[in-house]
C-alpha cells in the first residue's frame, strides 16, 4: 500500500471516483439480476436458451453503460459471461478499479488527470 499523503482535493477526487464506480456496479449488477429473475421461469421450457439471451443482453448493456466511463478489458468481458446473477464485466472491472484506488491512489489520480484516450485508436487487453 502506498503511504503518500494526499491533499483534500485529491481525497475528494478519489471519493468521487469511487462513488461513480459504486453506481456503475449497482446499475450493472441490478439490471443483470433483474433480467435473470424475470427470465428464470423460462430456463427449463427453453432448455437454457434464455440464459444465453440473458448473457448477451448483459454483455451489451455492460458495454453501453461503460462506454462513457471506462474501456472494458477483454479478460473482464470473458469473465462476465459467467451465468451468475449480478456478475457482469462492468461489475468485475469496477471492483478491481475500486481496490486499485485504495491500494495505489497515485496511479488512479494520474489516470484521472491524464486526457482520455480515444478507445477507437487503442486496443483493449
Amino acid at each position: 500500500m502506498e503511504t503518500t499523503e494526499l491533499t483534500p482535493e485529491q481525497e475528494q477526487q478519489l471519493q468521487d471516483y469511487r462513488r461513480r464506480l459504486r453506481w456503475l456496479i449497482l446499475l450493472s449488477s441490478g439490471i443483470d439480476t433483474l433480467i435473470f429473475f424475470v427470465e428464470a421461469p423460462l430456463i427449463l421450457p427453453f432448455m437454457g436458451g434464455s440464459l444465453i439471451i440473458d448473457e448477451i443482453v448483459e454483455h451489451i448493456l455492460s458495454r453501453l453503460i461503460a462506454a462513457n466511463r471506462m474501456r472494458l478489458k477483454k479478460r473482464y468481458r470473458i469473465a462476465g459471461l459467467i451465468p451468475v446473477p449480478g456478475v457482469t464485466a462492468l461489475t468485475l472491472q469496477s471492483l478491481v478499479e475500486m481496490r486499485k484506488s485504495r491500494r495505489h491512489p497515485g496511479e488512479i489520480l494520474k489516470a484521472l488527470a491524464a486526457p482520455a484516450e480515444d478507445p477507437k485508436l487503442t486496443q483493449s487487453t
